[in-house]
């Protein structure tokens, strides 16, 4: 789930694809997440009905939740290293 989590797009775009073919189960859900593009990370969490639910409907409030701070970070980093020069 931790390494999941740094690809907040991701674990969104998985998320819809998951709602969008709720009748997957085991194996044959298994073949169709390997064909995905995703981090291995994501691929295991799509596989795994817990952890499906786990994303729950904020999946979307915590993307931008990651992808704001990840901003945040840079711009932090980008400040820190021009007031150094």
């Amino acid at each position: 789930m931790l390494a999941a989590s740094t690809y907040p797009l991701e674990v969104v775009q998985a998320d819809r694809w998951l709602k969008e073919r709720k009748s997957l189960k085991g194996d044959a859900l298994k073949k169709e997440v390997d064909k995905q593009s995703w981090d291995d990370s994501i691929k295991a969490l799509a596989s795994t009905a817990e952890c499906q639910s786990a994303w729950g409907p904020g999946a979307d409030r915590h993307a931008k939740l990651l992808i704001r701070l990840a901003v945040e970070g840079a711009l932090l980093d980008a400040y820190s290293h021009s007031a150094a020069n």
